[in-house]
C-alpha cells in the first residue's frame, strides 16, 4: 500500500524537441522544490549518503532527472526518473484517446486504451516532494494536453496547487490537465461520443476529475438537460448503491423527487424497496441543515495536501470496518422529503411509518453508533486546533518564532530531544575522545543511516569535524535509531529547522 502519482505519455503524439523544452521547465521546478537525488559519497575511504540537487544528468547515455527526495525537510520517496529525450520527430494522431485511461471500463463506451509510456509510477508516500513532482507532471500536461494522462492518489486541490507552484517557478500561466478542466474537457468528450448527448454526459461525469462545486453544477446544467442526466443516473443506478446515486444526483442540485422516482418507482430503474430508500435518505442526513459531511474513508477532492501512508491506512480501515459518514452536503426539510416520497410511492405504503421505522433501525445500528462517536471526536479535535497555525508535526518544518503552534508539539519535541541526548551519551563520549580520523570514521558511519542531509551540510560537518559544538546536534539526532515514523519526523524537523532546534534545546536546558 502506498501513495502514487501516475503520469503517462504517448510518445507517438509528442514532438521530441517540444518535450525537451518542457523538460527544461520541469528542471526549473525541481530546483524550486529543492528536489534531490541520493548519491553515495566518499571521504578518506569512508562512504556515506547525501542529498544532491536533481539536475539533468547523463546516466549510461540517457540524460534525465532522477528524484528520490527533497532537501527542505529531508523526506525521501521511491526513485522517479524523467527522461530528457522522449517522443518522435513527426508526431501522428492516435485512434485511441488518452481520456480512455480515466475510464474503469472503456470498452463500455466503445473506447480503447492507447499504448503509453509510464513516466511516473513509483510511490511518493505523500512526502513533501509529492506536490513538486506533481507540478513537474503538470508542465508536460500543459504542453501536451492530448498526449498525457495524470492520475493516482491525487486530488483536484493538489493539481490546482501544483499548477500554481509551477506558474510561480516559471513566471507564466499554465492550463490544468484536461481532465481537471471542464471547459476544455467537454468538446473532447463530445467528439468521443460522436455527438450522442447521453453518451457525452456519461463520459464527462466519469472522466472529469476536477472540483464538483457550484461552478461545476452551473456548467452541467448549462450543457446537459435534466432528462439526459436522469437517463445517465438511471443507467448507473443498476450497478451503484442508493447512496452513491443520491449523492451524485443531489450534489448536482437536482430535484429530490426525481431521484426518488428513479430509484423506487421508475420501471426502467432498479426498483429499490421504499424502506431501503428511506433508510438511505435518513442516513444521508438530508433533513439536517448543520452537519459535517467529512468521510474519513475518502480524501476530500478539494484538499491540497496529499495523504501520507498513515492516513492511507486510516482510510482503508474506515472502509473495511464501516466507519463511514454518509452525510450528503445538501439540505432538504424533512416535511418536504416526506411529501415527495408520498407523491412517488405513498400509494404503496405508509410513508410516516417508513420514516419512523428507518429512524429506529438507524438508532439501533451499533456500527453507526460507533461511527458517530468517532466522527464526534474528530470534530472536537478539529475545533480544539482552531486557535493554532500549526497543529501537526509535519508542519513544524515551517515553524518560526512568530508561529502559533500547538504547545503539545513543542513539548513533544523537547522531550524527544532530551531522550535522544541521554540515549547518545556513550556515542558522544567516544566521538569527542577520538582524533580527526576516528571522528571522520564515526560520522561517515552515521551518514549511512536513514537520515537525508544535503551534501553541502556533510561537507561543512567534515570541514568542522573537531568542533564539538557544531557536531553535537548531528551526533544526537543521527545517533539514535530511526525505527518509528514519529521519531524520524521529529528528528528531521530538528535537523532542518535551525530556529526550532535553538528553541527546543533552550527549553531542554531549563
Amino acid at each position: 500500500m502506498g501513495v502514487y502519482i501516475y503520469f503517462n505519455a504517448n510518445p507517438r503524439q509528442i514532438n521530441r524537441r517540444e518535450w525537451k523544452n518542457a523538460f527544461a521547465d520541469a528542471a526549473k521546478i525541481a530546483k524550486a522544490g529543492c528536489l534531490c537525488n541520493i548519491k553515495e559519497r566518499e571521504i578518506k575511504g569512508h562512504r556515506y549518503y547525501a542529498g544532491v540537487p536533481s539536475v539533468p544528468e547523463d546516466d549510461d547515455g540517457d540524460v534525465g532527472l532522477t528524484i528520490s527526495g527533497e532537501l527542505r525537510s529531508g523526506s525521501t520517496m521511491e526513485t522517479h526518473y524523467i527522461p530528457q529525450a522522449f517522443g518522435v520527430e513527426t508526431p501522428a494522431p492516435s485512434s485511441a484517446s488518452m481520456l480512455a485511461l480515466y475510464l474503469d471500463e472503456p470498452e463500455q463506451y466503445g473506447q480503447e486504451e492507447p499504448e503509453t509510456a509510464h513516466i511516473l509510477f513509483n510511490k511518493t508516500q505523500g512526502t513533501a516532494g509529492h506536490i513538486w513532482l506533481l507540478a513537474m507532471a503538470c508542465v508536460f500536461c500543459d504542453r501536451f494536453p492530448d498526449a498525457t494522462y495524470l492520475g493516482g492518489d491525487i486530488t483536484a486541490g493538489q493539481v490546482h496547487r501544483a499548477v500554481r507552484l509551477a506558474e510561480d517557478a516559471l513566471g507564466r500561466k499554465l492550463a490544468p490537465p484536461v481532465a481537471y478542466d471542464m471547459e476544455r474537457l467537454l468538446p473532447r468528450v463530445r467528439e468521443l461520443a460522436h455527438g450522442d448527448e447521453s453518451m457525452t454526459a456519461r463520459l464527462f461525469l466519469e472522466i472529469y476529475q476536477g472540483l464538483r462545486d457550484d461552478a461545476f453544477n452551473r456548467f452541467a446544467a448549462e450543457h446537459f438537460t435534466e432528462s439526459v442526466l436522469y437517463a445517465v443516473f438511471r443507467e448507473r443506478a443498476k450497478d451503484e448503491s442508493i447512496h452513491a446515486i443520491l449523492k451524485g444526483w443531489l450534489l448536482l442540485d437536482l430535484p429530490f423527487r426525481k431521484v426518488a422516482r428513479m430509484l423506487v418507482a421508475d420501471k426502467k430503474g432498479p426498483r429499490h424497496k421504499p424502506e431501503d430508500f428511506v433508510r438511505a435518505v435518513l442516513n444521508a442526513k438530508l433533513h439536517i441543515e448543520d452537519k459535517s459531511d467529512y468521510d474519513v474513508a475518502h480524501a476530500d477532492n478539494g484538499n491540497e495536501e496529499p495523504d501520507d501512508v498513515e492516513m492511507l491506512f486510516a482510510r482503508a480501515a474506515a472502509m473495511l470496518f464501516g466507519i463511514r459518514n454518509r452525510a450528503i452536503d445538501r439540505y432538504i426539510p424533512l416535511e418536504q422529503i416526506k411529501e415527495d416520497c408520498a407523491v412517488i410511492f405513498g400509494g404503496r405504503c405508509d410513508v410516516d411509518a417508513l420514516f419512523s421505522d428507518a429512524e429506529a433501525a438507524l438508532t439501533a445500528d451499533k456500527t453507526r453508533q460507533a461511527s458517530a462517536e468517532i466522527y464526534r471526536k474528530i470534530d472536537e479535535m478539529a475545533e480544539a486546533q482552531e486557535d493554532y497555525d500549526i497543529v501537526e508535526m509535519k508542519d513544524m518544518f515551517n515553524w518560526t518564532e512568530e508561529s502559533a503552534a500547538n504547545p503539545n508539539l513543542l513539548d513533544a519535541l523537547t522531550e524527544f530531544w532530551s531522550q535522544a541526548y541521554r540515549a547518545t551519551d556513550e556515542l558522544r563520549a567516544r566521538f569527542f575522545d577520538a582524533d580527526r580520523d576516528g571522528r571522520i570514521d564515526m560520522l561517515a558511519a552515521l551518514g549511512r543511516c536513514s537520515a537525508l542531509l544535503p551534501n553541502k551540510t556533510w561537507k561543512k560537518l567534515f570541514a568542522n569535524i573537531m568542533d564539538d559544538g557544531k557536531l553535537l546536534r548531528y551526533l544526537v539526532l543521527l545517533g539514535i535509531e530511526w525505527n518509528d515514523r514519529s521519531i524520524s519526523e521529529m528528528a528531521r524537523v530538528l535537523l532542518y529547522n535551525d530556529a526550532l532546534y535553538d528553541e527546543i534545546t533552550r527549553r531542554a536546558r531549563q
